[in-house]
């Protein structure tokens, strides 16, 4: 199972504790109260009496992956089963390594906390899950409620724990960021000399792992400091790899089996053991490895002293030279899967030629002009050194071409808005809170504004930009400087693309939490709610009449668009006793259109034609274009892009399929957008592709980054410009 940071808003100090404090107390949450972290800590660990071991000795507890689900006691009992195991052993911690629950719902967590026995109160130790964060607008503030949120740190025994959390809010992979890798230099270079580090999270890196987007500067970074055990889960498997200087154990999953780790340390060396547990809380002990935690750093004596790529035909030619004394087994090199959205593929390796101290090879690259990166590993008996080389391949065509790009600090998530009305301007926001204008031809900045975290695009017109922010408002800008019209309270978390209908004065339309709020676009003031409607990280459709949508309760549904009365609703997924599935394979992140009197509404599974006025089936496709925007096209057809990467052209009358072209790369939220008589299509990985409007033809590519790309582009005047998780907008011309 594909098992996700939460955006960190900005540089911030390490945050540390010794073991009996808790994480919210240094996350400038307040005071303490028994409510913020009763449910899965049990108890406040501010005020719990832990008793640690003197220096040099430590044992910890370690599990992962136990997706705790109230529609399914069996499965929990296997959870059930490995606490009181792991209770009875006393340990000084015991770490979680994420995917507590399923979905991340609160029902689930306070499932999970009542679950910890009273022995394990204030030892407990989380690192966020993709499964907490990817489906539940609350996620974020649910998480802070129960674990805090965030990476942080603890030590204890005389070992530095870090529990690090690169998860993505609505994603499933991870991204570092710029700002969470600083925080964590800050955290490791404060260690003092000879404490050995030990960091968990819920991704796996390096080898055949692909689910962060920059997990090579965190290979890099981990690398400088006295790191020796990296502890993952998230794969449900267990595997061991020794490479950089520590040890990577990713662990088998308590979902499908209660099972923890034992690793007992006595200052040079934790002896690792996986312990499995019967029904009758019987257990089966299997030393794996040890792990030193003093002494020489095994791998890190196969570290290059210089290593390059460069262009070289298809390809990159590497050169690298190892320090002497240097003994590996073989260097090889591979193309680095950039387009390997959240999964796992064993690389194919190409073996360097060896000259002394030198070894120099060519590896085939994708054919995609631009941005590129190549895996290096050298190889001992025992160990590995991993890292990447960056590269730019020349591009056979003039355009497209990135002509300027801006800096904003913190993810660009949400999608790039089309603002102003003579003058044009491309707005984008951040997971920090910044909204900032730029001029399309050439980056130049006209405003800037500071809001909560925004992880979806604005809505509005070309007068004033509906902002929405997790911090539970919507604000309303003045296109033309960024100045606050208003700001409304909306009382949850607004994770999903406002809709303006009827102009400035009109109605604007939004989720938040699991309500859908209608406002009057001129003060904000909120005309009609309907509560309970379910989680939608999407944006509505509206024809004037009607509001159009779909939502975590596996419905599209149609609502009056002058009080919000219901007016029908299509069963997009039912899953009776596994609201789970109902979820993650509903409609929750659907952009509706209504084109012609059909409504265009997509789960996970298909796309489908719906009559607007009576919510009755015309036709489906099975194709999910849940994730993209739509192109509608004047002719009434549109383009839409799956999550897969098939672009398909249809009639929306009739549902034809006009043509298709399948890319085979991951666009989700990335999107397409038109300029002229082409469409470019925003993969996941960064890729940039312009297809024939006609019949589908591609006429050109570019890689413009390396990082993830969820913020669907905009096309001006012949500028596309789209954001990445990196922080950076790009200006670049196809035309």
């Amino acid at each position: 199972m594909i098992d996700h940071p939460h955006s960190h808003a900005g540089h911030v100090a390490p945050e540390r504790h010794d073991i009996g404090l808790s994480r919210r107390a240094f996350l400038g949450a307040g005071v303490l109260t028994a409510v913020g972290l009763g449910s899965l800590l049990g108890a406040s660990p501010a005020v719990a009496s832990v008793a640690t071991r003197q220096t040099g000795r430590v044992r910890l507890a370690v599990l992962s992956d136990t997706h705790v689900n109230p529609d399914f006691a069996a499965r929990n009992e296997a959870t059930r089963l490995a606490y009181a195991a792991v209770a009875n052993r006393a340990p000084d911690a015991v770490l979680h390594c994420g995917d507590i629950t399923d979905f991340g719902s609160e029902a689930e967590l306070k499932l999970a906390g009542d679950m910890v026995p009273q022995s394990l109160r204030g030892r407990m130790h989380y690192a966020a899950g993709n499964h907490e964060v990817r489906w539940d607008t609350y996620a974020n503030e649910i998480l802070e409620e129960h674990v805090g949120a965030g990476s942080y740190s603890f030590d204890v025994g005389g070992v530095h724990v870090v529990s690090h959390d690169p998860t993505l809010t609505l994603q499933e992979p991870g991204h570092v960021g710029a700002a969470g890798l600083e925080w964590l230099r800050e955290d490791l270079a404060s260690v003092p000399a000879g404490t050995p580090i030990v960091v968990f999270q819920h991704y796996p890196i390096a080898g055949p792992y692909y689910y962060l987007d920059d997990q090579d500067a965190l290979l890099a970074l981990l690398a400088e400091y006295d790191v020796r055990a990296f502890l993952a889960g998230h794969i449900h498997r267990e595997s061991m790899t020794r490479m950089n200087g520590f040890t990577q154990l990713t662990l088998a999953s308590v979902r499908n089996r209660p099972t923890y780790y034992w690793l007992d340390g006595d200052g040079t060396r934790f002896q690792v053991t996986r312990v499995e547990v019967a029904p009758d809380g019987a257990e089966t002990e299997t030393p794996l490895l040890d792990i030193p935690l003093s002494g020489a750093r095994t791998g890190v004596e196969l570290r290059p002293a210089q290593a390059s790529a460069t262009p070289s035909g298809d390809g990159a030619r590497l050169q690298v030279r190892l320090p002497a004394g240097a003994k590996p087994t073989r260097v090889v090199a591979t193309a680095y899967g950039q387009d390997n959205w959240g999964g796992s593929v064993q690389p194919v390796w190409q073996q360097l030629t060896a000259s002394g101290d030198s070894f120099t090879g060519t590896v085939a690259l994708p054919p995609v002009p631009g941005e590129a990166r190549v895996w290096l590993a050298v190889e001992s008996a025992d160990a590995a050194w991993w890292q990447t080389e960056r590269l730019r391949l020349p591009s056979p065509q003039e355009l497209p071409a990135v002509s300027w790009e801006d800096q904003l600090g913190n993810a660009v998530q949400g999608a790039v808005r089309e603002t102003g009305n003579d003058r044009k301007l491309a707005v984008a926001a951040t997971t920090g809170g910044a909204v900032v204008a730029l001029r399309p031809a050439d980056g130049r900045r006209q405003w800037e504004q500071e809001l909560g975290p925004v992880h979806r695009g604005a809505g509005g017109d070309g007068d004033v930009l509906f902002v929405p922010s997790a911090d539970h408002t919507l604000s309303a800008l003045q296109a033309a400087n960024g100045k606050v019209r208003w700001r409304a309270d909306l009382g949850a978390p607004v994770m999903s693309e406002p809709l303006l209908v009827g102009g400035r004065h009109g109605i604007v339309i939004v989720t938040a939490g699991e309500d859908l709020i209608a406002l009057d676009g001129k003060t904000g003031s909120e005309r009609w709610r309907v509560a309970g409607r379910g989680h939608s990280a999407g944006r509505v459709a509206s024809d004037g009449e009607a509001v159009y949508g779909c939502a975590t309760d596996g419905y599209a549904r149609a609502h009056s668009l002058a009080d919000g009365t219901e007016l029908w609703a299509f069963q997009m997924r039912d899953a009776p006793g596994d609201t789970y599935k109902r979820v993650i394979y509903s409609g929750w992140n659907d952009r509706t259109e209504v084109v012609n009197g059909v409504v265009l509404a997509a789960s996970v599974s298909a796309t489908w034609g719906l009559d607007a006025a009576t919510g009755h089936e015309r036709w489906r496709v099975a194709h999910s274009a849940m994730y993209a925007s739509t192109v509608v096209l004047e002719d009434g057809d549109v383009i839409l892009a799956s999550e897969l990467g098939v672009i398909l052209r249809v009639d929306t009358a009739t549902g034809v399929i006009r043509w298709q072209v399948p890319l085979s790369l991951r666009v989700l939220e990335g999107g397409i957008v038109r300029s002229g008589d082409r469409v470019w299509v925003q993969s996941t990985g960064g890729q940039l592709i312009g297809l024939n409007l006609a019949d589908g033809t591609e006429v050109a590519r570019l890689r413009h980054t390396l990082a993830y790309s969820y913020s669907t582009p905009v096309a001006i005047d012949g500028t596309v410009v789209v954001g990445d998780l990196d922080g950076i907008v790009r200006g670049i011309r196809v035309s």
